[in-house]
């Protein structure tokens, strides 16, 4: 178990959220009126909790407070603003297919975008900080302190195409993230986050699938949304589980 802050190097003591806690809160509220059935990925563990704050919804203790709190705010809260313009823009996104950052961050978007990709990169690598035997790549601590941009990490965005008029859908969660041996022999990953019928795909050292999306850094004003469809009796059998 790492002991120091993969960020800054500090002593780590906290523990970030597996998943954003304002998409728990959303949900289901702070805490919540019934327990939820939660499926952790890493131990392959069903669980009750009671609350946003449940140990079971955190990582290990793998960042400072200060690398948790006030210097990654910015990130949060352009995550907070993009994720809400989604489902408040359901008509636009399934019409369009487009994530448009000017619409969502208005003449600001170009440092707000930048914040936005700086949280999925922070997401990134407190997944990654969860298993000692990955170490963080360079890059993407060049990325979080704005150093450099040349990087092989990627995210897209897709949509669930057969639950996207879904009604009173909850369903929030992450695939796996398995990982590679590149040409050059570094490790190299792909996974995703979902929320509902939304996508955020992660990818580093690989090519994005093209289907899921164009490729995005932090550096376009606009950007296509790719498509995906689910084994929807896989969802029902969630549910049912409540």
């Amino acid at each position: 178990m790492r002991k120091n802050c993969w960020i800054c190097g500090k002593n780590a003591d906290s523990g970030e959220h597996r998943y954003k806690k304002s998409d728990l809160k959303n949900f289901y509220g702070n805490k919540f009126k019934e327990p939820v059935l939660y499926f952790r990925e890493d131990d392959n563990q069903m669980r009750w909790v009671q609350g946003a704050d449940s140990k079971y919804f955190k990582y290990e203790k793998n960042l400072c407070i200060e690398c948790n709190g006030s210097f990654t705010q910015p990130f949060d809260r352009a995550y907070d603003i993009f994720i809400d313009w989604i489902f408040n823009n359901t008509d636009y996104i399934f019409s369009r297919r487009i994530i448009d950052f000017r619409r969502i961050y208005g003449e600001n978007f170009g440092e707000m975008q930048l914040n936005l990709f700086k949280y999925f990169a922070k997401v990134f690598g407190c997944e990654l900080s969860d298993n000692p035997e990955f170490s963080i790549p360079r890059d993407i601590l060049d990325i979080i302190y704005y150093k450099s941009f040349n990087t092989g990490f990627k995210v897209t965005f897709s949509i669930t195409e057969n639950i996207k008029y879904e009604k009173n859908l909850k369903i929030l969660g992450k695939g796996e993230m398995p990982f590679y041996i590149s040409n050059n022999g570094d490790y190299a990953f792909s996974g995703h986050n979902y929320i509902n019928w939304f996508n955020i795909h992660y990818w580093y050292l690989i090519d994005p699938e093209p289907l899921l999306g164009s490729e995005w850094i932090g550096n376009k004003q606009a950007i296509y949304l790719g498509s995906m469809e689910i084994n929807k009796s896989l969802i029902k059998a969630f549910q049912a589980s409540y």
